[in-house]
């Protein structure tokens, strides 16, 4: 089994091995690939080369190191602040590795600290929400055009 024994410090914590062991077996099912760990709210990546090496990555980039000229990397959302990519080397992926991604992905996702989600302000008055609109909205044209005897 191939270990990933550089550690990985995220957030000034170095990452859970049992985090490690996992990126480290889905390296061993994608040989001859790359990993990132890309954080979509400090606008960094963290990809796995000999050590890991953190890049400046904005949220809409292909991370440094898992661009792929044929196409084939593959990007999969841990939370709203962590993305998982794997990219072929010079082996295209098997087929089912979509599928190893997303379950790894999922894996990961009690390791990975998540964003913490801005609190959405509660409507005034102690109503529900907004206005349901316009009733004209959702009377279809035909049941408005009906001669009525």
């Amino acid at each position: 089994m191939l270990i990933v024994e550089a550690p990985l410090v995220i957030d000034g914590k170095e990452l859970a091995v049992e985090a490690l062991t996992l990126i480290a077996t889905l390296m061993e099912k994608l040989p001859d690939s790359t990993v990132a760990l890309q954080d979509l709210q400090r606008h960094e990546a963290h990809t796995k080369m000999v050590d890991w090496m953190t890049f400046p990555a904005a949220p809409e980039e292909t991370p440094v190191g898992v661009r792929d000229p044929d196409g084939g990397m593959l990007s999969v959302p841990i939370n709203w602040r962590w993305k998982l990519w794997a990219s072929p080397y010079r082996v295209a992926f098997p087929a089912d590795a979509f599928d190893l991604v997303v379950r790894t992905a999922k894996a990961l996702a009690s390791f990975l600290p998540a964003e913490k989600m801005p609190d959405v302000p509660a409507p005034t008055g102690g109503a529900a929400g907004g206005s349901s609109g316009p009733a004209e909205v959702g009377i279809p044209v035909d049941w408005v055009r009906k001669v009525r005897n």
